[in-house]
């Protein structure tokens, strides 16, 4: 045993990061992260009293999913995966999970296209 094992330290550790992740359906009802009807979420990291997010939608065949599209139904089979997006990105696909109006997923799409950057 050594001798500086029971030594209180004199400095503080830092506070542990805190991550909350919050997924959005259809209807922008809330969802699990790893659903297959989850298709977009909200990433808060907080470290003490800063504050980080980020969001992601889900993507397919270099597209944001649309589920109520051609691909409806296929979660499953179809190749979707994460991809970080601008908030205002996610602002035009959550308008458009909570009111189904395609302006606003065609929105999304074109601020992809324009390169609003995360």
């Amino acid at each position: 045993m050594s001798r500086h094992e029971n030594e209180k330290l004199d400095f503080e550790l830092p506070d542990p990061l805190q991550i909350t992740v919050v997924g959005f359906t259809t209807g922008v009802e809330t969802c699990e992260e790893d659903s297959q009807k989850c298709y977009a979420k909200r990433v808060m990291k907080q470290r003490g009293s800063e504050v980080s997010t980020t969001y992601h939608l889900k993507f397919g065949r270099g597209r944001i999913f649309d589920p109520w599209g051609t691909h409806s139904g296929r979660e499953k089979s179809a190749d979707l995966e994460w991809k970080k997006v601008a908030s205002t990105v996610f602002d035009k696909y959550y308008k458009y999970l909570a009111t189904r109006n395609t302006r606003h997923l065609t929105l999304a799409e074109r601020m992809i296209i324009d390169d609003h950057k995360a």
